[in-house]
């Protein structure tokens, strides 16, 4: 078996979920709040024996009038998608996919054929199973999947399968993900908790996050119980939100993308307090644009070395906030310093912009 899992392969990347080769998908019930009561108790959506069943189809575009098939560079689901992302789509899904459906059917699955795509429909219902090693379970995996019409159940909450009635997960890999999700939902909370308790500089880089997701609006708040009560209704708002949560932050323990969150706060500092303005343009320092968004502004700022007079500037102007401010000593920064350090820019230096 771990000779098997080891060969397996990605045969097409979906709707942010990769079907993988050799492997055996089941379909399961999905969590429906608007569903009996009895059935939100068993996270189903549908009562659980084949006739209740999801009929599945490949999507119509009628802007184009074809089906959106996937399968070539004009479908409508690469509308926005980089050129060389398209292709490499396109490659992957006609030669894991299309390719030897046709070998094995004998039928032309391009768009002009409105006969075949009218009639190739599959039924969803719960235990059914997709074995990826069979060339037609695994088109109508991907059609299924493709059309929003069944969910990778950790992805469930995910708006492009709102409509979708069922989840599916590997057979023999079964979990239970909504427990699994309330263990990571209390580790993250413990995590941030003690972090936030801790002080300094652990505070300081939780509620960095915090900002940077959106789950907060404000940095200087001396009260713990405003970040923790966000983080508690953020991550109750969608149950994707925890794993996005866990996956940044890994992210944020890594240099650069930690000195990304700390310009983050220090340009959303400097907004509020009218040192940075928005214009048509963008967000403007001193009369120089700076980026588009603020996010972006912070990437440039941790980033740039031409962007190394400004930053210093930026330091000094956020610093002197903060020593103007109220704030308590738990809840200011301790970056500043080590930043300027790093950029080879020392304390008190002024550096005119050019």
């Amino acid at each position: 078996m771990k000779e098997i899992l080891k060969s397996r392969k990605v045969l097409a990347e979906v709707n942010g979920f990769n079907i993988m080769s050799d492997t055996l998908y089941e379909v399961v019930g999905k969590h429906d709040g608007s569903a009996p009561q009895a059935f939100q108790d068993a996270n189903i959506a549908k009562a659980p024996f084949p006739e209740n069943a999801t009929h599945v189809c490949c999507p119509w575009d009628d802007f184009s009038k074809a089906y959106n098939t996937g399968f070539y560079p004009r479908s409508r689901c690469y509308n926005g998608l980089d050129k060389n992302e398209i292709d490499r789509l396109v490659k992957q899904r006609v030669d894991n996919i299309m390719k030897p459906f046709e070998e094995m059917s004998q039928m032309d699955l391009s768009q002009t054929n409105l006969e075949f795509w009218d009639d190739a429909k599959d039924k969803i219902f719960m235990g059914k199973v997709y074995n990826t090693a069979n060339t037609v379970d695994l088109f109508y995996l991907y059609l299924a999947v493709f059309s929003g019409m069944l969910t990778p159940q950790e992805m469930d909450g995910d708006p492009v399968f709102m409509n979708s009635m069922f989840c599916f997960v590997e057979k023999d890999n079964m979990k239970d993900f909504v427990q699994q999700r309330e263990i990571n939902k209390m580790n993250i909370s413990y995590k941030f908790i003690s972090a936030l308790k801790k002080g300094g500089d652990d505070r300081q880089a939780v509620i960095d996050l915090l900002l940077y997701i959106g789950i907060v609006t404000r940095p200087d708040f001396t009260e713990d119980e405003y970040y923790t009560g966000s983080l508690s209704n953020w991550m109750n708002e969608k149950k994707t939100n925890v794993d996005y949560l866990l996956d940044i932050w890994d992210r944020s323990l890594e240099g650069d993308f930690k000195e990304v969150l700390e310009f983050y706060r220090i340009v959303n500092v400097l907004q509020r307090n009218g040192r940075i303005n928005m214009t048509p343009s963008g967000l403007q320092y001193n009369g120089q644009i700076i980026g588009p968004d603020v996010r972006t502004s912070a990437e440039f700022l941790a980033a740039k070395k031409d962007f190394i007079n400004i930053k210093a500037n930026v330091l000094d102007e956020y610093e002197e906030i903060i020593s103007m401010s109220n704030i308590d000593n738990k809840s200011k920064t301790k970056k500043v310093k080590d930043i300027k350090k790093k950029d080879g820019v020392e304390e008190g230096d002024k550096v005119k912009e050019e």
